[in-house]
């Protein structure tokens, strides 16, 4: 989760970036995983957004309440023949000294490195770290929620 922990070096939040994993049901069963994602604010780093968009950047944690919502609930409430496993990676975007600059590389679970010139692209990479660690077990179903 390379990507995931350092999307967040940006940040004076001294909370500590989460991936939460949650799972149900028997593990013979077919696999679905959830993966919802969990950025619970977004100014937009050095790239910051004007006032207007940073009304809605609470927004960014939508994937992660629709993992958590009525779809699982339903699965565990019917007893449904299924290994749910829930991926949540949660972080803050709060602008710091030592945010992400254009064209930094960042290191992601895959081994693969990446640039990026658009330095408000972390909750695509705390995304893509934990689509990575879904694929690892090759479930049947992934579905992904991003707002």
């Amino acid at each position: 989760m390379r990507t995931f922990r350092s999307s967040t070096r940006r940040s004076r939040c001294s909370a500590v970036p989460r991936l939460i994993d949650l799972t149900w049901g028997d593990p013979r069963h077919p696999k679905v995983t959830l993966v919802g994602k969990g950025v619970c604010f977004d100014t937009g780093g050095l790239d910051i957004k004007p006032e207007q968009a940073m009304l809605l950047m609470k927004k960014d944690m939508g994937g992660a309440a629709c993992v958590l919502g009525p779809l699982p609930h339903m699965v565990m409430d019917r007893k449904l023949s299924i290994r749910l496993r829930v991926l949540i990676p949660a972080v803050e975007n709060s602008i710091a000294g030592s945010a992400f600059r254009p064209l930094d590389v960042y290191p992601s679970a895959q081994g693969l490195d990446r640039g990026d010139r658009q330095y408000d692209a972390e909750g695509r990479l705390i995304l893509a770290d934990a689509l990575s660690l879904a694929d690892e077990e090759t479930p049947e179903l992934l579905v992904t929620w991003e707002p």
